[in-house]
């Protein structure tokens, strides 16, 4: 009964002082429901509004006294502390002042001190040798008369003032020689450092290099005994003797060479220098024979190396140069049946009217040739 209602067409509005709180406001939302969604102005009661807002304005002028009285001792503690602050900026000034003039005092007398010290060194040192003049003095003023030692006394005063004119002739000492001796002994113990980094540095250097002499004498022994090996076996096979190979200075195998011991069969030890012609060609091919099986070539270049070699010799050479021929290429430039019956393409030169003529020849094909002409693939 005390609200009133107007329709106006399809829609309503709901008009109420704001500040309300959650129980107005819940009747105005159970009002806007039943409305239906039509039009309405709603009319609350005076007297309840104007209750309820009065009692939010006391309550608000209650908080906001509260908040203005912390504001204030807020302030207040800020003031205190800042003047607390500004006391002990001013004690800790003062402090530091204090201690930067004990630190000039202390500086001042250490000077002081350092000065009456070298002052009383010098002074000592006078005393003790004035002491001493005086003393031999002494001694030599009892070998003469009274007469004398009047003289000797005379002698000594002017000895004594000698001494102090020149201990006058001294002075100013320099009282920078103890900065001066610190200065030096700083350079000193720099280079000292410096050198003592240079000597660690020497000896890495040294170890790195005895390290790479003893794995490059590891390295040759190694290789060396592998070729040794394969020079005795391939010398048995070439010549059915024994054969060796001597290092000239086993305590440094650097510094000398490499000797070749080689016993052919049925003679005796021979040196290298000592053997025939046909002995010296198998032996440096067995020594060339034992480098290729420890390491090999793509290939090999022999220039009759069968010319002082008889028919048995340069068969066994060609078998050898025909087995290790599966790794290598060999081209051999010879005159000796054996030799070419066992290679697997020949090069024949030949000259007519001075013009030089080269063959080839594929050898498992020969049998296509008998009683042929070769075919001349290229004239010089």
């Amino acid at each position: 009964t005390w609200c009133k209602r107007a329709f106006e067409g399809k829609s309503f509005s709901i008009i109420a002082p704001t500040g309300m709180g959650k129980t107005v406001f819940g009747i105005m939302l159970s009002l806007y429901i039943a409305m239906e969604k039509k039009r309405a102005y709603i009319i609350l009661p005076t007297t309840l509004l104007a209750q309820q807002v009065h009692e939010k304005i006391e309550e608000y002028k209650k908080e906001l006294k509260n908040v203005q009285e912390r504001c204030i001792e807020t302030e207040e503690r800020i003031k205190f502390k800042i003047k607390e602050l500004e006391d002990t900026k001013n004690r800790r000034t003062k402090k530091r002042d204090e201690l930067n003039n004990f630190r000039k005092q202390k500086d001042e007398i250490e000077k002081n001190l350092m000065n009456l010290n070298t002052r009383i060194s010098i002074l000592e040192q006078s005393i003790k040798d004035i002491e001493k003049e005086i003393e031999e003095t002494s001694e030599e003023a009892e070998l003469y008369e009274k007469t004398e030692i009047v003289d000797d006394i005379k002698q000594i005063d002017f000895k004594i003032k000698r001494m102090e004119r020149e201990k006058e002739s001294l002075e100013p000492i320099n009282m920078r020689a103890i900065e001066e001796y610190e200065e030096t002994e700083q350079r000193y113990l720099v280079l000292k450092t410096k050198y003592e980094k240079i000597l660690k540095e020497k000896e890495a250097v040294l170890e790195f290099i005895n390290k790479v002499e003893k794995r490059k004498r590891e390295v040759f022994m190694e290789t060396f005994n592998r070729i040794a090996e394969n020079f005795s076996s391939i010398f048995f096979e070439l010549s059915g003797g024994e054969g060796n190979l001597l290092i000239e200075n086993e305590a440094d195998p650097f510094s000398g060479g490499i000797d070749i011991e080689a016993k052919p069969r049925g003679k005796e030890i021979k040196k290298i220098a000592s053997m025939s012609g046909g002995e010296k060609a198998l032996t440096a091919l067995a020594f060339v024979f034992a480098i290729q099986r420890y390491k090999t070539a793509p290939f090999y270049l022999f220039d009759e190396i069968d010319a002082h070699l008889d028919d048995e010799n340069v068969r066994k050479v060609a078998e050898m140069i025909k087995r290790v021929s599966k790794e290598s290429q060999f081209i051999v430039i010879t005159l000796r049946d054996a030799m070419m019956a066992s290679a697997d393409r020949l090069f024949g030169v030949s000259m007519k009217d001075g013009i030089s003529r080269i063959v080839a020849v594929e050898l498992q094909d020969t049998a296509k040739y008998e009683g042929k002409k070769f075919e001349v693939v290229e004239e010089v």
